[in-house]
């Protein structure tokens, strides 16, 4: 059984937003911004860190952390969300009725109102794709290679490696540490270079 997972490594992430555009390009996603808001499957998070003279600027991709006790499944009173064989958390457009209860309950501020089509969107690991044997877009345009795709109950995987390897946390930055506790993501960062 295949179980997908994401790692970013956040000493290498560039702040090319490569991964941003290549999300926003291969789902059809406006650009700008729509009533203050801009729509995105996939962000990046910019932060300061530290005190001068050492100070470092993170940079971190953003997405739906795809959590194994997902809220926004939950709540979902039209059954729109739902959990894939392989774990990943998608919704089913024709079933979503713009209720907006899953952005509410979203620990990660990971579903946005997407009001051209009146639904809820996110990301789901670019499911058409891996349906076709390739990569989530912002994996394949990533090219500093911070951003790790695969299977997580495989320890042959190249994510099973890098989250052994380089001590990868499923704990989004600026986060509680105990988000994940709760939540049981299936996306791991690895802590930023310190400052």
């Amino acid at each position: 059984m295949t179980r997908y997972g994401m790692a970013i490594d956040l000493t290498v992430c560039l702040n090319c937003r490569a991964c941003m555009v290549a999300c926003k390009t291969e789902h059809q996603i406006s650009t700008g911004k729509h009533n203050g808001h801009e729509y995105y499957r996939m962000g990046v998070l910019e932060h300061e860190k530290g005190k001068y003279p050492k100070v470092k600027r993170i940079f971190a991709p953003i997405l739906c952390m795809q959590c194994d006790n997902a809220p926004c499944i939950d709540v979902c009173p039209t059954d729109a969300i739902y959990r894939r064989e392989d774990g990943i958390v998608i919704i089913d457009k024709e079933k979503c009725n713009g209720c907006k209860l899953c952005i509410q309950v979203c620990p990660y501020n990971a579903l946005y109102f997407n009001e051209e089509n009146n639904n809820v969107d996110k990301c789901d690991f670019c499911t058409e794709r891996l349906d076709q044997g390739l990569e989530p877009a912002c994996v394949a345009t990533c090219m500093s290679r911070a951003i790790v795709f695969g299977d997580l109950d495989n320890p042959d995987s190249e994510i099973s490696k890098m989250i052994e390897r380089n001590d990868v946390k499923p704990d989004r930055p600026l986060y509680p540490s105990y988000f994940s506790q709760i939540f049981k993501p299936s996306v791991y960062y690895t802590e930023a270079v310190k400052p």
